[in-house]
């Protein structure tokens, strides 16, 4: 059975006039991931390769959320783990290069906070995963470029989307950590 477990955003509510179409700064922004070793420890890292949209409409039941991440680009400062949290023992990127979160509505839009309904993608298996999310902060940079931030996590039960764990030496969980800071796009350019 699926294991629904949500994103949680930290911190306050975004301002009432905060809307427009973001992309993900990737220099500015991790998606990192911890998966349960060899039974003794955790092999921890962050994907390299990401990239994404938020559009938060002026009424946030019409906000929308995306994130494609390559898989190839799992980084454990390791070439082992490397090679085996890529592999085709846990996310096959050679089979799968994307695993993907889409939003498709809310399910709640309290003041504090946006909860998401939405689909993650690994292995070409999509299965629904409710999002919390509430902004860090937002503001202007000192290019004035107007960006907020986010951070949260998500466990993904690995047998869910067919991650072979029982024959791998990684876990049957994996945590996804996020910290996400998004640059909204001049209207004129997103045209």
């Amino acid at each position: 059975m699926f294991n629904r477990k949500s994103f949680t955003l930290l911190s306050m509510a975004p301002r009432n006039g905060l809307t427009g179409l973001y992309t993900i700064d990737r220099t500015r922004s991790t998606v990192g991931f911890s998966v349960h070793h060899a039974m003794t420890s955790y092999a921890q890292g962050e994907f390299t390769e990401f990239e994404g949209l938020i559009k938060i409409g002026g009424n946030r039941s019409r906000s929308e959320a995306y994130l494609s991440v390559q898989t190839y680009s799992a980084e454990t400062g390791s070439p082992s783990l490397n090679a085996q949290v890529s592999g085709a023992e846990f996310l096959d990127a050679a089979t799968f290069p994307l695993m993907s979160f889409r939003s498709n509505g809310f399910l709640d839009t309290r003041a504090e906070r946006l909860r998401l309904s939405g689909f993650f993608r690994i292995k070409d298996i999509e299965l629904p995963v409710p999002v919390d999310l509430t902004f860090v902060e937002e503001g202007h940079d000192k290019w004035r470029q107007e960006r907020v931030n986010f951070e949260g996590t998500v466990d993904l039960l690995s047998s869910d989307w067919g991650l072979d764990w029982a024959t791998s030496p990684l876990s049957y969980k994996m945590r996804l950590r996020l910290g996400i800071s998004a640059v909204r796009l001049d209207p004129a350019r997103a045209a």
